[in-house]
């Protein structure tokens, strides 16, 4: 018998693994809006300047938490619900998950913006703050939380790649559009020019997105009464709910002590950085938004061999991407930082930082996603609070000698905590291994 060449079983792998012909198409996406994110996060910080888009970026990872808070903690939930009902076709349930889920944000998106406007009507808690600024960053509010959701949606539905396309595409090649024209037209801009670009291409993709929603939705679910389940959907929801909480407030923790603790110019600093290493994650985000629904239909069904399936190779796809981009962003880090501008080549050690820890974070392969699909995302909920704890200490302790750099190392140390904890856990509830392996 001829034994298969590499090239040949490389070419079986792909034919027959339809997790990575979903996950390539989701990269291609990503890939798409990566490069969109990182021109047109160029040209927005030369149009700012270091001060204005470290204003920016503080606002944005503001209203990011805001919007995604506003979410409750839904999109999880949701895909997970959606793909189980899909799965055995109950289209009732389907339809009252989709409808509530989406009333519910709505109504805390509601409450988020009324709260908003008190706040910059009261000039608390930062005074002197321009309704030219608040404006767009409140609008932002609900169209992000919302888009969540929509996307969540598709996702349950299988529908992977569109749930991405408005918002992980057309919104960041629109934002590009514009900020090259202003950069050609005018040279500089305000961090409240840069947050009205950001809610005019918000508002485009949200549209955009709930057509591609109405359009799929099977004709089975429009065609009956919506089944509600609120007990159980508010209690499933609530875990998730502070996850989410407790995730976005780590993962912008560092910028909020830096604008706090160093001023807004080392906030930019780190949001160069922040952007920059979304590369190295690009192909676990890429995984995990098909691998959530198939994990949670394969757990909701005890096939545990098919489970572990999907986890080996979710990690070795992940793990693969963030090694290439991680090999070409630690050796050229001045260089691609240099593209910034010169007021921001103090960010390249702070990338080589972020990138170590990102890459830890692909390494250990899907642990979050494994235990909120088994209905352990209590334990994910820990996780997450320990790690928050962990950045929180380590930013007070290392900002005001470090700067930036310390808020790198206290961001790539809780995802080592963070990472560590989830997978022991998936491994010991579940039988399932997260991390990367090869055999």
């Amino acid at each position: 018998m001829t034994r298969p060449t590499s090239s040949n079983g490389i070419s079986r792998y792909i034919r027959g693994s339809s997790l990575f012909r979903t996950a390539f198409g989701s990269f291609s996406l990503k890939v798409i809006a990566g490069g969109a994110t990182f021109v047109s996060g160029i040209l927005l910080a030369r149009l700012l300047g270091p001060k204005e888009f470290g204003i920016y970026a503080i606002v944005m990872a503001a209203v990011t938490l805001a919007g995604s808070v506003a979410a409750l903690g839904l999109p999880m939930l949701i895909t997970r619900e959606v793909a189980r009902y899909q799965a055995n076709e109950q289209w009732a349930l389907l339809k009252g998950v989709m409808l509530t889920t989406h009333r519910w944000t709505l109504t805390a998106a509601a409450i988020f913006v009324s709260i908003g406007l008190l706040m910059v009507m009261a000039d608390w808690p930062i005074a002197d703050v321009s309704w030219s600024l608040a404006a767009p960053a409140l609008i932002i509010i609900p169209l992000l939380a919302l888009t969540l959701v929509r996307a969540a949606s598709l996702r349950g539905l299988h529908w992977v790649i569109l749930a991405d396309i408005p918002d992980l595409m057309l919104r960041p090649i629109l934002l590009l559009i514009i900020a090259g024209l202003v950069y050609m037209l005018v040279g500089s801009a305000t961090a409240a020019e840069a947050m009205q670009l950001q809610a005019v291409c918000f508002a485009v993709a949200f549209v955009i997105g709930l057509v591609f929603l109405l359009k799929k939705t099977p004709a089975a679910v429009k065609s009956v009464a919506a089944d509600h389940h609120h007990a159980h959907w508010i209690r499933e929801a609530q875990p998730f709910f502070w996850i989410a909480v407790v995730f976005l407030v780590d993962s912008q923790v560092g910028l909020y002590l830096l604008g706090l603790l160093a001023g807004p110019e080392q906030a930019g600093i780190m949001q160069v950085a922040l952007q920059l290493v979304t590369l190295v994650v690009i192909g676990l985000a890429a995984v995990n938004s098909p691998l959530q629904p198939r994990l949670s239909a394969a757990l909701a069904r005890q096939k545990t061999d098919e489970a572990q399936k999907l986890l080996t190779e979710a990690a070795r796809l992940g793990t693969g991407v963030a090694t290439v981009a991680a090999l070409v962003l630690i050796p050229f880090a001045p260089q691609i930082v240099a593209l910034f501008g010169p007021e921001y080549q103090e960010a390249a050690n702070v990338l080589r930082i972020v990138v170590l820890g990102q890459l830890i974070n692909a390494m250990a392969g899907s642990c979050g996603i494994t235990l909120n699909a088994g209905g352990y995302q209590s334990i994910t909920l820990l996780g997450v609070i320990v790690a928050l704890i962990v950045n929180s200490i380590l930013c007070w302790l290392l900002i005001p000698h470090w700067q930036a750099l310390g808020a790198a190392v206290a961001l790539s140390a809780s995802l080592l905590v963070w990472n560590v904890m989830l997978a022991v856990a998936a491994r010991r509830k579940l039988g399932l291994y997260t991390p990367i392996r090869f055999s």
